[in-house]
């Protein structure tokens, strides 16, 4: 079968060459004679007929593939070149099609079974994907109530608990030095006073704009006085082991009566400090007061991390 071999197409395509009339049962004249006489192709089909086979038998046969090409589905396409229709009759032939077709379309899966399977893997990889989404979707909102509590956590800790500061002087030196960095506690006289002796962070009575950092030398009710370089608290010499060097000695004596919900201060470096002594408005009041230093974490001298309490 020269013929119909060269003339096969794809195995994709539905269209065929055959040697076999399934109307009429006889096989088609592919001797070399053939050659002479004209032969009218198909354009459907490919099907070579003869000359002498009238208009209505033409007809007949393309009305008759065409339905055979309805009966194939463009889904389920069937190889039908691997059938020899030389040997089979016109049943065996509609037989040998609805045979492969129904195998091509259990192998495809186009059966009640094979659906309900379909939508059941579909919904399951749907399921999977939703609940993927979904982790995704919670992680990416679990970072970002992460991030928001720790600053809101961040800022309620700044805002109403610690007091970060930077000292630029060196007026409580050696206590604390220039550009050190401390921490206070801001809650230290919520349910409590100062006491003498306390460093404290207040702002500046003069100017409030200003943020200060002194230590607490007298309290409410208390005497301040100071003569010949030393400092007396209701007539009794403090000790202060926190100085950095004596005070120096001043011929004039200066007493001071610290009134009532106020503190008087000074700053470590007696000599080098701008304090109670020397402002237009001489005491901190208790409101002004905003954290009690407690420690250092940062050593300006040394450029590094460094921790160590204040007293």
């Amino acid at each position: 079968m020269d013929n119909s071999n060269s003339n096969k197409k794809d195995d994709k395509s539905i269209d065929y060459d055959i040697e076999y009339d399934f109307i009429s049962g006889e096989k088609f004249d592919t001797s070399s004679n053939s050659e002479s006489s004209p032969n009218v192709e198909s354009p459907k089909n490919n099907i070579k007929a003869d000359d002498n086979i009238s208009d209505k038998q033409n007809t007949d046969n393309l009305s008759e593939n065409q339905e055979k090409e309805s009966y194939i589905s463009d889904k389920d396409v069937i190889n039908i070149d691997s059938v020899d229709y030389s040997k089979k009759k016109k049943s065996d032939a509609y037989k040998t099609i609805k045979d492969a077709e129904e195998k091509e379309s259990s192998e495809t899966g186009n059966d009640e079974d094979y659906i309900k399977k379909a939508v059941y893997d579909y919904t399951q990889e749907d399921s999977v994907r939703r609940r993927k989404n979904k982790k995704k979707k919670n992680g990416i909102l679990s970072i970002i109530k992460i991030v928001a509590i720790a600053f809101a956590a961040a800022f309620i800790t700044l805002r109403f608990i610690v007091f970060n500061a930077q000292v630029p002087t060196g007026s409580m030196k050696d206590t604390i030095n220039e550009n050190d960095r401390l921490l206070g506690f801001r809650l230290a006289y919520v349910m409590s006073e100062p006491k003498r002796g306390d460093v404290i962070i207040f702002k500046f009575p003069d100017d409030e704009s200003k943020i200060y950092l002194k230590r607490v030398i007298g309290t409410p009710g208390d005497t301040v006085r100071i003569s010949a370089g030393a400092v007396y608290v209701n007539d009794e010499k403090i000790d202060e082991p926190y100085l950095r060097e004596p005070m120096a000695i001043n011929s004039t004596e200066l007493t001071y009566v610290v009134p009532d919900n106020s503190y008087f201060v000074m700053g470590d470096n007696r000599n080098n400090s701008y304090d109670s002594r020397y402002w237009t408005h001489t005491y901190v009041t208790k409101d002004k007061i905003l954290a009690k230093a407690l420690f250092k974490y940062f050593d300006g001298e040394h450029n590094g991390i460094s921790f160590s309490l204040i007293n």
